[in-house]
């Protein structure tokens, strides 16, 4: 069983990030307990289609990647185009977090450019010459100090300022409300797009599909991942609650200025004995994140080189080097507008929910899947929950925009 675990750790890495430390905090700051329904409600509607990728592909030994080219190439080029659309943005989003936390915590006096810089050449000598098996180790670590700084953080926060907060649900006919809770679901527990991603490291992983036997380890593995990132939100809101709420608390737009006011706010309200566990867990969270997402990314853009024009194209360290520029260019133009960057990929991210969704579904009930690796009729009833709920969703926020 051990040697199938560490595509859900994997998933778990990417997923903590942006929508936990940020969006999840200050969430709880603004809006208080209430939104622990609105993170667990995302994380429901989502579960099927992102256990899909990793059945898919412990079903058949391709990712889905390969699953949409068989559907028809005008699938692949769907999938291409959004993920164009929102690559370089999630890149960006979640790297010039991690400059911001990297700049705080060491004291640079130097631009965040230089800072994203280095954090991207970082990555990308870790990934070209680490390779998937290094990947895979080091997530299992950096995942491990993660889950228990945070775990710690939440458990100091309670006993010193009790649950705090309250149970009251806003008002979401207001815009910025809307807009908001839209964007928190866009990226909890994380793009419904990055399915890929699982079947892509469960094939890296386990290589050929179709062991029976095999199923329910890796499946295991991939719940494990998903629910201890939807648990990690939980405490990450309950921390911006406990600490936070009520006290008309104002984050900079920018990355050094958000990521130094929430280990500030943390620090001043906890001790300065405190901060160390802090910063641990939210370099922790965001470094894995990015060091995930340039993987996934990566990988991702190969596989669908592969697929559309018939070609290696650059190879994996030309794909990931690709995914690094773009992601830079981005963080160039925008390195002031943090909390805008975020919003813009989490609601591109929700727009192309419903199109991943329903592809995830179709492939699992195709003629081509085996029947020994379906889906059962609970999960299949839980999807097509989770598929309206997400058109609806969609439907409304366009709507309201």
């Amino acid at each position: 069983m051990r040697k199938v675990f560490g595509p859900g750790l994997l998933f778990a890495a990417t997923a903590i990030g942006v929508s936990h430390l940020v969006q999840s905090t200050r969430a709880g700051a603004e809006y208080g307990w209430s939104f622990a329904i609105i993170i667990l409600f995302a994380n429901i509607i989502k579960f099927p289609f992102f256990e899909f990728g990793t059945r898919y592909a412990e079903g058949t030994g391709e990712s889905l990647i390969s699953g949409y080219t068989k559907m028809g190439k005008w699938v692949t080029w769907i999938y291409a185009l959004s993920t164009l659309a929102s690559m370089f943005t999630v890149t960006g989003a979640v790297s010039i977090v991690t400059a911001g936390l990297t700049s705080h915590l060491l004291g640079l006096n130097v631009s965040i450019e230089v800072i994203t810089t280095s954090i991207f050449v970082l990555c990308f000598l870790w990934l070209a010459f680490g390779k998937f098996a290094f990947l895979d180790i080091s997530i299992k670590i950096i995942t491990t100090i993660l889950a228990i700084s945070t775990l710690v953080a939440f458990v100091i926060a309670f006993s010193d300022h009790g649950r705090g907060g309250n149970f009251v649900l806003p008002d979401f006919t207001q815009g910025e409300t809307l807009v908001f809770t839209i964007a928190l679901i866009g990226w909890m527990p994380t793009a419904v797009d990055l399915s890929v991603w699982n079947s892509i490291w469960t094939v890296e992983k386990n290589g050929s599909g179709g062991d029976v036997k095999r199923l329910k380890s890796v499946l295991l593995d991939f719940h494990i991942g998903y629910w201890l990132s939807a648990i990690s939100a939980l405490l990450f809101l309950g921390l911006g609650v406990m600490l936070m709420y009520g006290n008309a608390v104002e984050f900079p737009s920018g990355a050094v200025g958000f990521t130094g006011a929430l280990i500030d706010i943390y620090t001043d309200t906890l001790g300065s004995g405190f901060k160390m566990v802090i910063v641990t867990a939210a370099t922790a969270a965001m470094f894995s994140t990015t060091l995930s997402v340039f993987d996934g990314y990566g990988r991702t853009t190969l596989e669908l080189s592969r697929s559309l024009l018939n070609t290696k194209g650059l190879g994996y360290w030309g794909a990931v080097l690709v995914v690094a520029l773009g992601g830079w260019t981005l963080v160039s133009l925008f390195a002031d507008r943090m909390t805008d960057l975020i919003e813009i990929a989490m609601i591109t991210s929700f727009l192309t929910s419903p199109i991943v969704a329903y592809f995830n579904y179709k492939l699992v009930n195709s003629e081509n899947f085996p029947l020994t690796h379906r889906p059962g009729p609970f999960m299949l009833k839980w999807a097509q929950f989770g598929l309206v709920a997400i058109v609806l969703l969609t439907a409304v926020f366009l709507a309201m925009s």
